[in-house]
């Protein structure tokens, strides 16, 4: 997709160009650190923070007050440094309730934190860090961090490292030899909302990793209208379970914080473990968790899993397509609305949702309609819109929109590109690189990756669509497709497949004759391969690197 702006673009349909943008809401006015601030004054005694000991010792747990304290004397460290609006700081602390002060404790300083995973290879680190150019970095209890450079003002090479504020299992600041000053007053700071309030790297098809950077307007205005969506009271228990490195991790942490609920910290051993999440669903009555599409289908398998969600009342679930298959097992066994959300971290975590009610049924799941102030448009290579009904990139506009990313002109002017819609000369749209239509009803289907179409035999195949097919097989629960090179040298598509609780495994015949009944020859795989469960990422996406690796059956099709 080129970067210049297009011809004028063909009108679209009268349907569809009235689907494309979603409702006008009013923009919030107060940073991300004051919309906190706001709730302490509110309910300072109120309990804020559940921070779930790795070992199963006790909790830590935080008040309102509590936790404004102390990111206020996290935020006195950072000032010392220099730390200030458009300044980066980052994190490098375990899930915990130290974790949550940390981020705080940047905002309240007025900078914008970058998150850095403690289980990243050193070599990351220092280059996310480098990248992004951070002035100081907050890590916590049982860290090692490798020497990163010190952010460099003035083009010169860096000189010394970026200082380090350790802190400890709950957000104190451990250095007693270093001085902590009077805390200015206010949480604001000067920072405007056009400021950056994080910067979350991402990794793309180069596996080099880009800094998306989202200001405070942007990720504001979401967590007030989550909030409304969902009804979220100060009875509410949310759950963060997802690593820091992985946008709706910010989600996770704020939206409690800003609305007066309970925000309860899986601690790191439970990530991605279905088990150890139920057993924390449960014993802490959690109301509401965002859960990735695959992890959520694992949880569903456990036995436990009906009992377990007994008090869930929301679950916000994305990242990957949502089978139909994988929803009406959701309706089987929680009495919960489920929300199906769609968006990359370019623009601020989603741009689209559907919400599901409990015991409503429903056909056929889609990712619903664009969300308050965003524009989604499913666009050709020219940049006309398609007909209704046909599969097209799907590009976002409107507030959500990141700035770009950081330090990265070239890959910003890429993926952002100039808006041939708008008036303003000066608009951009996100290229997100997946595919999508709209459907009859107004609501948009997601398709799959550009990246992820391959050519075999002269045409062009969609992975996903086969997939989604192969999913629909009453034996299947779940299915990965991916284009290997055969023993004879020549490419070929391979399913790997999970079985569906309580079905016989299915015969790699059985599933050809069901595919070829429904797709063209040319996309009916070569291979098929049972598997007892598929792997994941510590985001808990289907790991497509780890399957294209595992070894493929002998069920090749006789030619």
């Amino acid at each position: 997709m080129v970067s210049t702006r297009p011809t004028t673009p063909t009108t679209p349909s009268p349907a569809a160009d009235d689907w494309s943008a979603g409702p006008v809401s009013p923009l919030v006015d107060r940073s991300l650190s004051a919309l906190v601030a706001d709730q302490a004054s509110r309910t300072p005694d109120a309990v804020a923070v559940v921070g779930l000991d790795d070992a199963g010792g006790p909790a830590v747990t935080l008040t309102y007050a509590e936790l404004e304290r102390r990111a206020d004397a996290v935020a006195a460290r950072l000032r010392a440094t220099g730390v200030g609006p458009e300044v980066t700081v980052g994190v490098c602390v375990p899930r915990s309730a130290a974790l949550t002060v940390a981020l705080l404790g940047v905002l309240r300083a007025g900078g914008a934190f970058v998150p850095l995973e403690s289980g990243w290879p050193d070599r990351r680190l220092v280059a996310v860090a480098g990248g992004a150019g951070i002035a100081a970095v907050l890590t916590g209890p049982g860290v090692t961090l490798p020497d990163l450079p010190a952010a460099d003002p003035a083009d010169a090479p860096p000189t010394g490292n970026v200082p380090v504020i350790r802190l400890d299992a709950a957000g104190r600041p451990v250095d007693p030899a270093a001085p902590t000053p009077t805390p200015a007053p206010g949480p604001d700071l000067g920072v405007d909302m056009e400021n950056l309030a994080y910067v979350i790297y991402t990794s793309g098809s180069t596996n080099e990793p880009k800094g998306v950077m989202v200001r405070h307007q942007a990720i504001c205005n979401r967590l007030r209208w989550q909030a409304d969506l969902l009804g979220l009271t100060a009875a509410d228990v949310l759950l963060h379970e997802a690593p820091l490195g992985v946008d709706i991790s910010i989600n996770e942490i704020f939206l409690p914080l800003t609305t007066g609920a309970r925000l309860v910290v899986a601690p790191p051993r439970a990530g991605g473990d279905p088990g150890a999440l139920l057993e924390i669903i449960r014993e802490q009555a959690v109301t509401f968790c965002y859960v990735g599409t695959s992890l959520l289908g694992a949880m569903l398998d456990r036995q436990e899993a009906a009992a377990a969600g007994r008090s869930l009342r929301h679950v916000w679930c994305g990242g990957e397509v949502l089978p139909d298959e994988l929803y009406r097992r959701f309706q089987d066994r929680w009495d919960a609305r489920l929300v199906h959300g769609y968006g990359p971290a370019e623009a601020t975590i989603g741009v689209s949702c559907r919400v599901f009610e409990p015991g409503v049924p429903e056909a056929r799941v889609s990712i619903g309609r664009p969300n308050p102030n965003t524009t989604i448009r499913i666009l050709d290579d020219e940049y006309n819109p398609v007909p209704v009904g046909a599969v097209g990139e799907l590009f976002v506009s409107g507030l959500p929109l990141a700035r770009g990313y950081l330090n990265d002109p070239r890959r910003t002017a890429d993926r952002f590109v100039p808006d041939p819609f708008s008036q303003d000369p000066g608009a951009r749209m996100y290229a997100t690189g997946d595919l999508a239509r709209f459907r009859a009803d107004g609501e948009i289907e997601f398709v799959g990756r550009v990246d992820n179409q391959v050519k075999i035999g002269g045409f062009r195949v969609e992975l996903e669509e086969i997939e989604d097919v192969l999913a629909r097989h009453p034996g299947v629960r779940q299915a990965v497709v991916v284009l290997a090179t055969g023993p004879t040298g020549t490419d070929e598509l391979r399913a790997y497949h999970v079985r569906q609780g309580g079905a016989v495994q299915p015969e790699p015949d059985a599933l050809r004759t069901w595919l070829a009944e429904r797709l063209p020859r040319h996309m009916v795989p070569e291979v098929f391969v049972p598997l007892t469960e598929l792997p994941l990422t510590a985001a808990g996406k289907i790991d497509r690197r780890a399957v294209a690796a595992l070894a493929p059956s002998h069920s090749r099709r006789n030619r």
